[in-house]
């Protein structure tokens, strides 16, 4: 994320999640994938679910398993 001198985020949680993605994509774009079949679509998957579940990635958890019933 870059920034100039003195400017902060009102709300921070969305430039970061902003520039997370950015660089994803960045990096992946260095590996030479392909734009429209795969970057858009990884980018659009992140940022459905960050939308569904109102959380950013960096939330995000796996659900605590329930122990079997043994009955």
């Amino acid at each position: 994320m870059v920034l100039a001198d003195g400017v902060v985020h009102l709300e921070p949680e969305p430039a970061v999640c902003e520039a997370m993605l950015d660089g994803w994509a960045r990096q992946q774009r260095t590996r030479f994938l392909d734009e429209d079949g795969t970057i858009k679509p990884r980018l659009s998957v992140v940022r459905r679910f960050a939308e569904f579940t109102n959380q950013y990635p960096w939330q995000w958890s796996l659900p605590r398993s329930r122990p079997s019933s043994t009955t």
